[in-house]
Parts: C-alpha cells; sequence; structure tokens
C-alpha cells in the first residue's frame, strides 16, 4: 500500500539552510503567484506557517541567486522581473526589539522621540550596511549576475 506523505507536515526552518541545499529543496510552483516581491514597490506578504512566505523571500538573497548559477540551474523568477538587488533587516535576529525594553515609564516625551529617532537610524543603518554586502557579493561572485541585477559591469 502506498502512502502519500504532506511534504508540508515538517516545517523546516527556511532561515536556517544553506544557500546551495535551497536550491535542491526548492519547488517554483508558486513564483508565479508572488511575482510583485520582485518588482519595485512595497509588499506584504502574510499567510499561514509553513506556507512558504520565507522560501519566495530567500529568492531575494544574493548568496541564493549564486547558489543557483553554480548548480548550474535556472533562476525561478522570470528574466523580466530579474533586475534587482535586495537589503532587509529580520527583526527577530537584529537585536532590535532591545529598544522597547530601553523605554521607562517615567521617560518624558523628549527622552521618548530621541529613543525613536535612534530606532530608526538602527533600521536605516542595518538596511543600507545589507545592500552594501549584497552588492560587494554580486561583485565578488558572477559577472553576468552582475548585469542580470542591474550593476554596473566590470572593467
Amino acid at each position: 500500500m502506498v502512502q502519500n506523505i504532506n511534504p508540508f507536515h515538517d516545517l523546516y526552518l527556511t532561515e536556517a539552510i544553506g544557500a546551495d541545499k535551497f536550491v535542491k529543496l526548492f519547488s517554483p510552483v508558486f513564483v508565479k503567484h508572488g511575482l510583485s516581491l520582485y518588482q519595485p514597490g512595497n509588499v506584504v506578504l502574510k499567510g499561514l506557517q509553513g506556507s512558504g512566505k520565507t522560501m519566495l523571500l530567500n529568492l531575494l538573497k544574493p548568496d541564493v541567486r549564486i547558489a543557483y548559477k553554480s548548480a548550474n540551474i535556472e533562476f525561478p523568477v522570470p528574466k523580466e522581473f530579474r533586475k534587482y538587488i535586495s537589503a532587509g533587516i529580520n527583526l527577530r535576529k537584529s537585536g532590535i526589539s532591545a529598544f522597547g525594553q530601553v523605554i521607562e515609564k517615567d521617560y518624558d516625551e523628549k527622552a521618548i522621540k530621541e529613543v525613536a529617532l535612534f530606532f530608526g537610524d538602527f533600521i536605516n543603518y542595518w538596511i543600507i550596511y545589507d545592500l552594501l554586502q549584497n552588492i560587494e557579493l554580486y561583485w565578488d561572485n558572477n559577472e553576468e549576475l552582475i548585469n542580470e541585477v542591474g550593476l554596473y559591469p566590470k572593467n
């Protein structure tokens, strides 16, 4: 008797798997339904745990794109949507929640505004740093990808 196994029964912690393993595990079936992720603008991505949100977001990461290129596997995002460079912040892992613990109940309005400014600076610096790291990763790895994402070609 053949027993079908639900592939979504076990939740992979997709943030923890490496790019090479991601390439082997990822199924491109849902990419066509999430193409707004790979276009300019803001997108809110929501869904149940295990529905593939992080998997789709992982396609934004340069190390995943480089892994596809290294494995000689076609990148699952259509060519007309591949001209992007990502940057982001993982709010759970960045330590940003510490800002919520800094504010004391006896803080005055000025102190609260100052903490809010530090919060904004923290996010902005983190994202800019991530953007620069991602550009550097493309630049150091593959000239074809440099052109595909829209960076200037190497001399």
